[in-house]
């Protein structure tokens, strides 16, 4: 049954890529304060099509503790 919160795959293709990153990143702060990894430890690029090699995001650990 879907919800509100229910995210489909054609919601997630209707999306262009500064949508796609800015509901990612939404949807990673969510998880992070959800587990208590603090906001500031998360890294979203916003570079989109600079060959970094794959990398969209990166969270720094070695600051959480517990």
């Amino acid at each position: 049954m879907d919800t509100m919160l229910t995210v489909k795959n054609e919601d997630l293709q209707a999306l262009n890529s500064v949508q796609a990153v800015e509901f990612f990143r939404e949807l990673l702060y969510a998880e992070a304060t959800r587990i208590g990894v603090p906001l500031k430890n998360i890294n979203i690029s916003t570079w989109i099509d600079v060959p970094d090699g794959g990398i969209d995001a990166s969270i720094h650990t070695d600051t959480i503790s517990g």
